[in-house]
């Protein structure tokens, strides 16, 4: 499928092979393509009010992490530069060159490993509430501890509470409960071993991203949240800072799942910076245009 082909109101699904097993893709709209990878734990779902607003004039593509949701469940640990090899098979498989790539937590370091390993095929990227570094002793017996209860018993009882309290910021309780029972459904479907082996590979066992970030020469936009207990913003603003002529904002109010927690404002940011991206394309064309003129008069 091309960015241009027509698909009905509601979603396509795709499932599509990769190194990491049977992705399923979900896609709306026409346009240039924005290609979405969520949080650990959570399914393409998590940006379905990105979708609402970029189908009109993108095409959208929804993805399941290996492991959540419609794809194949994982069994193995693995790394940030498979995921994003199975980024490039996923675009391959839906016949695209390039796009937009939009992540949060997982998704963010996986869009930020695929813009620096794969420059040509990203337009732009927006990437939320995410980490470069290796993981602190604290953040490796916190989550050691939860993937391995996890392992036995699954998301149940008490390890959901704990879970939402990690994931989302203290005011969405009050603000949007809706977003908890959404997460609570989310947690209930995720298979118990993917999930210990998307926390032991993603946040236990990750490794420094920050030298090969140095390479990014696409437009990048980092987001962090204020209340970000998993990734507190000082350490997305470390990743940040690795990336060349990367723009950092801090979002008041917000935890770990910007796009869940605050849709519209993430929506307005999403949109500004690829109108900003559109508008610099379009005055370096007019700059070799007029350079071009100059040479031949």
């Amino acid at each position: 499928m091309t960015a241009k082909t027509r698909v009905n109101k509601k979603f396509e699904q795709r499932i599509v092979p990769t190194c990491l097993g049977r992705i399923r893709l979900r896609i709306i709209g026409q346009g240039q393509p924005m290609f979405f990878w969520s949080s650990l734990l959570l399914d393409g779902s998590m940006w379905i009010a990105q979708a609402a607003q970029f189908k009109r004039n993108y095409c959208v593509v929804l993805i399941d992490p290996p492991g959540q949701g419609g794809s194949d469940d994982i069994e193995r640990l693995f790394s940030l530069d498979e995921c994003a090899l199975c980024l490039a098979q996923i675009m391959d498989a839906v016949r695209v060159k390039a796009g937009y790539i939009i992540g949060d937590s997982w998704g963010g370091m996986v869009g930020a490993t695929f813009t620096a390993l794969y420059p040509e095929r990203v337009a732009g990227a927006v990437l939320m509430n995410c980490s470069a570094s290796p993981a602190t002793l604290r953040q490796r017996l916190l989550f050691t501890a939860i993937g391995y209860a996890v392992r036995v018993v699954g998301f149940r009882g008490p390890l959901v509470t704990r879970a939402l309290k990690v994931l989302v910021g203290p005011t969405v309780e009050i603000e949007s409960p809706k977003i908890l029972e959404t997460l609570r459904l989310n947690l209930s479907r995720t298979d118990k071993r993917s999930a210990y082996w998307a926390l032991m590979s993603m946040v236990v066992g990750r490794r420094s991203q920050l030298d090969l970030l140095a390479a990014v020469r696409r437009p990048v936009l980092m987001i962090a949240g204020e209340d970000d207990i998993i990734f507190p913003p000082d350490e997305t603003r470390d990743m940040a800072c690795a990336i060349p002529a990367c723009e950092f904002r801090v979002m008041k109010n917000t935890g770990h799942l910007a796009a869940l927690e605050r849709p519209d404002q993430i929506n307005t940011m999403i949109a500004d910076f690829i109108r900003n991206i559109t508008a610099e394309r379009q005055r370096r064309k007019l700059r070799v245009v007029g350079g071009q003129r100059k040479k031949t008069g």
